[in-house]
């Protein structure tokens, strides 16, 4: 945080536009006028402001195998998907699932009312609440591993599907290698699956265990 950064938010404030969206690092060295004054702006309507817990993203990021030194020099990708600057192909998005689906399956045994095809797998009859829960999770990693192999040979012809030699010339090891950012060339080559409606699991994971398990309704 320096003197650039009050400067940047205060003329955010003065154009008073809704775009581009601003990310602010947050860590226990973060001024707290500076602060104030995001959250001022927030109040008066221009919110388009995202906060990051610095100490929080860093762990992450270490957390999949990123050196430390390059998780700290992180910045944010799409919305505000955490990647390593320079050296990261971050490819966010690539598969989406409804977790409140993988609870709905525990119910039908894994299969689908709106697709009639079955999808999840048999969780048999839970006879307490540790055990639906046990079962949700297992509907869970059985489709996360589904849609990991989707993501997995979709990937594979990233290169041919959508070659990129602007982006691959900013990332040093791709230019070093002379190869594409899509062949896996980065340093560090990164993907994501989307967990949707994990509030609502949790909200029905709670209803399901005060009407089902604790009132016997």
């Amino acid at each position: 945080t320096n003197a650039f950064s009050y400067l940047f938010v205060e003329c955010y404030m003065e154009l008073d536009v809704y775009s581009p969206k601003v990310h602010v690092r947050v860590s226990e060295n973060t001024p707290k006028d500076f602060v104030l004054l995001v959250l001022s702006s927030i109040r008066e309507g221009k919110s388009s402001f995202v906060f990051a817990n610095d100490p929080v993203v860093i762990k992450g990021l270490m957390g999949v195998g990123i050196e430390e030194k390059d998780a700290k020099d992180f910045t944010f990708i799409g919305c505000y998907e955490p990647a390593v600057y320079a050296h990261e192909i971050g490819c966010t998005g690539n598969g989406h699932l409804n977790c409140t689906k993988m609870l709905e399956y525990v119910f039908t045994k894994g299969f689908d009312h709106n697709t009639k095809k079955q999808v999840g797998i048999d969780t048999g009859e839970p006879a307490s609440f540790e055990e639906f829960k046990t079962a949700v999770k297992a509907q869970m990693k059985h489709a996360i591993d589904i849609a990991l192999g989707v993501i997995i040979r979709t990937e594979k012809r990233y290169s041919k599907m959508y070659a990129d030699p602007i982006l691959s010339g900013m990332l040093p090891e791709c230019v070093e290698e002379g190869a594409d950012a899509f062949t896996g060339s980065a340093k560090y080559n990164s993907s994501s699956l989307y967990m949707h409606f994990v509030a609502s699991l949790v909200d029905s994971l709670c209803g399901v265990k005060y009407l089902v398990f604790d009132e016997k309704l």
